[in-house]
Order: structure tokens, then sequence, then C-alpha cells
């Protein structure tokens, strides 16, 4: 009598497991977790130590969403290195030298044209929403243990939340996305996710278009994750500037007003740089996303 085999059982591909909102969901609960703790911690008012507070809540987020995907990841027996794929050579890498300026001078025009209509139709609103919305300053000079938690920061915002924001963001939910949508649709919503959990929407939808891009062109997660740290690290540098030259002012409808020449001179140069660079790159016709390319060669 003979025994009839079975066929072994092929796993489901990857981004059938991983799906947007199994990822969304995980966030979420990461988030509240880490808030509860810091609240229990420092109490509803963090104010006496709110650098180390942001650095804390920041950090255990972080790990409490790490440990959350990483079973889902390994239930979906995701190939990591093809989400990541190789670090690409420097010469290759020259055309995208300037790119760290463009993301700063977007992120400062994006940050005015967003707010500044909002505060002249709105002023008392927007001003109260902003103050009790607010982070606390990257950098601090108050509070207790306020210098560890600006070195808490500095590591985190510089070489954590890049490495994991782009692994999430770029690698799975972009891949996820443009498998289910497309290519223009996968990144065009994993870049408004990024955007609405970070504020200054505009300007932070655009980075997080040029990350997919950089992503794509370069078949590398490694190019823009270290955009990203270069990117976060300017803006640490300036926040400790601005931390130590004088205390920040109120964000109110008079700060925007102050800042208007200014920023109409760094939208005049920038603004038509960021079209010329999405007409020059942004093209979905021709992408493949790396973890497809690499299962093609398969």
């Amino acid at each position: 009598m003979s025994s009839v085999s079975t066929p072994p059982l092929i796993p489901p591909p990857a981004f059938s497991v991983i799906r947007g909102r199994s990822l969304i969901w995980r966030w979420l609960l990461a988030n509240i977790l880490a808030g509860v703790v810091v609240v229990a911690a420092f109490g509803l008012d963090v104010s006496a130590g709110e650098g180390l507070a942001f650095a804390v809540a920041s950090v255990l987020s972080s790990a409490v969403f790490l440990l959350l995907i990483w079973r889902l990841v390994g239930r979906a027996k995701l190939r990591l290195a093809a989400l990541f794929g190789s670090a690409p050579p420097l010469k290759g890498l020259k055309q995208y030298a300037a790119v760290p300026i463009l993301l700063f001078g977007t992120s400062y025009i994006s940050f005015f044209l967003f707010y500044l209509p909002f505060f002249y139709f709105f002023p008392n609103i927007v001003e109260s929403w902003w103050n009790a919305m607010m982070l606390p300053e990257m950098v601090s000079t108050t509070g207790n243990w306020y210098w560890l938690g600006n070195l808490f920061n500095l590591v985190f915002v510089v070489g954590v939340a890049p490495v994991i924001e782009e692994f999430v963001f770029r690698g799975l939910l972009l891949t996820r996305w443009s498998r289910k949508w497309g290519i223009t649709r996968g990144i065009l919503a994993s870049s408004l996710l990024f955007g609405l959990a970070h504020g200054n929407l505009l300007g932070m939808v655009f980075f997080a278009i040029v990350m997919s891009i950089l992503y794509i062109e370069t078949q590398s997660l490694f190019v823009p994750m270290c955009a990203h740290a270069l990117n976060n690290g300017i803006a640490w540098l300036l926040g400790l500037q601005d931390t130590l030259s004088s205390s920040p002012g109120s964000m109110n409808r008079e700060y925007f007003e102050a800042q208007l020449g200014t920023a109409f001179l760094v939208t005049a140069v920038f603004l038509p740089w960021a079209i010329y660079f999405l007409v020059r790159h942004f093209k979905p016709s021709k992408f493949i996303m790396p973890y497809d390319k690499a299962e093609e060669l398969l």
C-alpha cells in the first residue's frame, strides 16, 4: 500500500503577513504604554524633568514597538537582507550630496507656509493648541538630570530614530503599500502617515517622499537611514544653538510676521529646487522596490 505524500507547505509571502494596520496599531500601543510609564514616573507635569522625560518616552516607545513587531517579522519570514539591500559605493551618492540642504530649506518654508494662515484666521485657538501639544525641547537646560536627558536625546534622535523609522516607514510600510496600491500611492500614503506622525505636515511629507526616492533609486535602506540621521543631527545642533542663545519665544502670529521677509526669500530659493528634484527623480514607471527586485533574482 503506497502512501500519498503531501506537498510541503509553502510559507506565505512576507508582505501578505505584514500589513499596514498591524504596524500602525502596534505603534499606537507602544506610544500609549510609554506615555503611561512616563506619567507614572514624572507625573502629569513633566516640566521638572522634561528633557529626561522626553528621552525616556522616546526610548521606551521605540523598544516596545520593536518587541511588538519582532514576532510579526519573524512569522512573516521576512528576508532582512533583501529589504535593507547593500551599502552602495560612495561614488554613486554624489548626486545626493546636497539633499540635506534641500530638506532643511523645505522644512523651514513648509513649517512657515502651513502654520501662518492658521495664525491669521484662528490665532487664539492655534496658539493654545500649539502650547498644549508642543513637545519638550530636544535640548534642555532645566529640570532634574537635564544633561542625561540631552545625552539620551542626542543618541536617540541621531542614532536610533532614523534606523527605526526608515525600517518601518520605507522598509515595511512603503513595500507593503506599493504591492497593494502601486508605487506612487504607496509612496504618497506612507509619506502622509509619516507627516501626520511628526507634525509640520508639508515638510515631513516632502521629507518622506525624498527618503522613499533615495531608498528606491539606490536599492539600499542604509542611504535614507544615513540621510535621516544627518538631517536629525542638524536639527539637534540648531536646537542646541537656540537653547544656548536665548529662551525660546512664543509661537504666535507676531513670531511668524517677524520672519516674513526671510521666509519669502528662502521660499524663492528652495521651492523651485524642490520641484526640480521631484521632476528629475520621481519616476514611478521606472521604480522597482528593492524587496521585489530581490525576489525576482531568486
